[in-house]
């Protein structure tokens, strides 16, 4: 949609939380086995994430916390502490919505210069939906005619391939059927003559 500058959507809203093992195997192993509280959360963290000791791997901190069976907030307090003992690095992202107003807002006073192309566009969306909602309940018209007919172009004939025409066809192939086999046969009548 044409937002006309008046808003944006903070492009943080799509990136995700990254995290890179910067220490080594050994280090790490060592660390989780002096440390029994985050045993059990560095084995998770390194059984879930493959690739962890060589690039920033992409992270779900709620999936981290399912898996260890801890809350989302624990398992960022974890990741910060690793981070704090120099084995890793944490980026965390903000998954919060930032919608910033490019312009300044109107008040009730003051007439906001594109309303009339807003309500344009709400207009033109809401014709769309219309006609593709009678587009589809319209058993009784080729597709092929209503779609030309939808951008002013005439067609004379039907496609012969479109889901009405099937069923018209199909129609049509019952009643011939039917008329055959209700109709009595015709009896030919013979004149005779008399000379």
């Amino acid at each position: 949609m044409v937002n006309y500058g008046i808003i944006e959507l903070n492009s943080s809203f799509n990136k995700k939380s990254t995290l890179k093992v910067t220490a080594s195997h050994y280090s790490i192993l060592n660390f989780s086995n002096n440390n029994n509280s985050l045993k059990n959360f560095i084995n998770v963290l390194l059984r879930t994430y493959g690739g962890l000791f060589e690039d920033e791997i992409k992270i779900n901190e709620f999936f981290i916390a399912k898996k260890a069976g801890i809350t989302s907030n624990k398992v960022i307090q974890n990741l910060e502490l690793l981070e704090q003992q120099q084995l890793l690095v944490y980026n965390q992202s903000n998954e919060n919505a930032a919608l910033n107003f490019l312009m300044p807002r109107e008040d009730d006073k003051t007439i906001n210069r594109y309303s009339k192309e807003i309500k344009q566009f709400l207009f033109l969306k809401e014709e769309k939906a219309k006609n593709f909602i009678a587009f589809i309940k319209n058993n009784k018209v080729c597709r092929s005619k209503q779609l030309l007919a939808y951008f002013d172009e005439i067609k004379q004939e039907n496609c012969g391939i479109c889901d009405v025409c099937l069923a018209n066809k199909k129609a049509n192939q019952k009643l011939i059927r039917r008329y055959y086999r209700t109709s009595k046969p015709k009896q030919t009548i013979v004149f005779k003559r008399n000379y």
